[in-house]
């Protein structure tokens, strides 16, 4: 055997199972998976106002339902790591003139702390640098509100574990659906999420809470299409010199993805194809990828 197939396979023996969490609205979801391959996964239900506008309302009763579905899939070590509500986040693209990178770790939180809306005190921030462009770096940014992230931790550390490491929604879908451009579509009871891709980056993110409009799921369903040609829309507005190549995929998420895909309501709402999911790790035939497209991205965080 050639050494780059022995070492990807020595990879997939030795590797340490990676656990993912996604807090929706109502319930917990759990994926695990070993290397590239996907090898458990489960939701618990989780009472309702238990977790608000994806914001965890009551730590120990999440917590608690957190624990049983470890224990139901007999789940002990390896890393964990879970997903944040994208709701009030903030994400921005930032340009510095090209710097060493002392200087640049100097610049960024000055640069944050003039563009985010909230003080930086309110807030987690992270950044990670994402190319060059015309001799200029670019940085994502990204602050997550401290009374988001703080009830979450807490969550689960009351379930006897602790996060490897977060993400918001948003960044976990994009990395789950793998595309340099495409249009995410996610519809959940409680939330809608649509997201434009640009270059493997989040460009443009909606979230819209549905927690108070108790319609039913084909209203919901109406409800995405609408949110997904405002956005469209708005991203047209803004970027009139790079506008969307006519053949960017929208890619359906979430636990209403099928009803969405059903209704025609996509195609009735933008002039782009929908593609069907093909998330880059090994999925069992029987797994609702769209319902578990977030744990994906969390998993991959850590491949």
């Amino acid at each position: 055997m050639k050494a780059p197939v022995l070492n990807s396979i020595a990879r997939r023996l030795f590797s340490q199972p990676v656990t993912t969490l996604g807090i929706e609205g109502g319930s917990v979801r759990l994926l695990v998976a070993k290397g590239r391959r996907i090898t458990d996964w489960g939701i618990e239900p989780l009472e309702p106002d238990m977790v608000a506008d994806g914001v965890v309302v009551d730590p120990q009763v999440v917590g608690m339902h957190i624990r049983s579905l470890l224990a139901s899939h007999h789940v002990r070590n390896g890393k964990l790591v879970a997903s944040l509500t994208g709701q009030r986040s903030v994400q921005r693209i930032l340009k510095f003139p090209q710097m060493n990178a002392r200087l640049l770790r100097e610049a960024i939180p000055r640069e944050m702390k003039r563009e985010m809306p909230v003080s930086l005190d309110e807030m987690y921030v992270s950044w990670q640098v994402i190319g060059a462009e015309n001799g200029h770096l670019r940085v994502f940014a990204i602050g997550v509100l401290r009374e988001i992230l703080g009830p979450q931790v807490e969550a689960i550390k009351l379930a006897g574990r602790k996060a490897h490491s977060m993400d918001i929604k948003p960044l976990a879908l994009v990395r789950a659906v793998g595309r340099p451009h495409a249009l995410i579509a996610d519809l959940e009871p409680e939330s809608i999420d649509v997201i434009v891709v640009r270059e493997a980056i989040p460009d443009t993110i909606r979230t819209v809470s549905l927690r108070y409009e108790f319609g039913e799921v084909e209203y919901k369903v109406r409800r995405l299409g609408e949110e997904l040609a405002r956005t469209v829309k708005f991203y047209g507005d803004t970027h009139r010199e790079d506008p969307l190549p006519a053949s960017t995929p929208v890619c359906l998420t979430g636990s209403l993805a099928a009803e969405v895909a059903s209704s025609g309501v996509v195609e009735a709402s933008v002039d782009y194809p929908v593609e069907a999911l093909s998330p880059p790790l090994e999925c069992p035939p029987d797994l609702p990828v769209a319902t578990f497209m977030v744990n994906i991205g969390l998993a991959l965080k850590e491949a």
